[in-house]
């Protein structure tokens, strides 16, 4: 069996368009030929003029195609056969299950493939945040298309190291992460926690804290999580001056204020 392999990163298959008809016939006219040998002239009937025939003229309708034969026809089902998935495979997907998958994608086995469809299926398995890159390869036979999913997903947290704490215990701030080994990486859900390592520094007075990542591979398919952190000096309010309160008092203001 003859197969066609080739790989599409961005938009596969263009749709197969037209229907294959029959040839029309031409509209021209041929001019008679002479009389075959021993054709007498002709006489017209008694008294009336022999009838001349005249070519048709170019404004003639033309004629009707004739109808496609009928090997035409089982040539177009065939091809359209050959675009309808005959199997639908997974391949590089080692956290994300292929069940996981399949419930976000259209494309499904018996329905024909389109360049739009296969679009919006390469769109919805980005949006799992899952995977660094998505490809397809089309296999085409006879009985239909086999379509592999080739999927490169992100590493996942081997370990997670934090340096330069000082003031805050390695204990607050693991109750405070919620990236956990073994996840696969998520660059939004990192920042985040950056973020929730800076609050911890804001709540002791450190205000001028800083927090950054670094991320390090050990291998192709693992990273580890660094959170350096830089606590510089604490903070410390002197004075507290409230400005425009005319009808409370500045002493009133600060019972009710956390900033002392």
């Amino acid at each position: 069996m003859r197969r066609q392999r080739s790989v599409w990163s961005t938009v596969l298959f263009p749709l197969l368009l037209g229907v294959v008809g029959g040839q029309v016939p031409s509209t021209g006219w041929a001019a008679s030929a002479d009389p075959p040998p021993g054709a007498s002239d002709a006489v017209p009937v008694s008294g009336s003029p022999a009838t001349e025939v005249s070519p048709p003229s170019d404004d003639a309708a033309p004629a009707e195609p004739a109808a496609p034969p009928a090997e035409e026809s089982a040539k177009e089902a065939e091809a359209a056969a050959a675009l309808r998935v005959l199997r639908l495979q997974f391949r590089g997907n080692r956290k994300v299950e292929d069940d996981a998958i399949k419930v976000l994608i259209k494309t499904k086995v018996g329905i024909l493939a389109n360049q739009e469809l296969l679009r919006d299926d390469v769109r919805a398995i980005w949006k799992m945040g899952y995977f660094e890159d998505v490809q397809i390869e089309s296999t085409q036979t006879k009985q239909g298309l086999i379509l592999v999913f080739v999927l490169k997903e992100k590493p996942s947290i081997d370990k997670i190291y934090v340096d330069g704490n000082d003031e805050v215990q390695l204990s607050k701030i693991n109750e405070a992460l919620d990236i956990k080994k073994e996840q696969i990486l998520d660059l939004a859900k990192l920042k985040k926690n950056v973020e929730k390592i800076k609050a911890l520094y804001i709540e002791k007075g450190f205000y001028m804290a800083d927090v950054t990542y670094e991320l390090k591979r050990p291998s192709a398919s693992t990273v580890d999580v660094w959170f350096h952190v830089t606590e510089r000096a604490k903070v410390a309010v002197k004075r507290v001056n409230f400005v425009g309160n005319k009808a409370i008092s500045d002493d009133e203001l600060r019972t009710v204020i956390l900033t002392r």
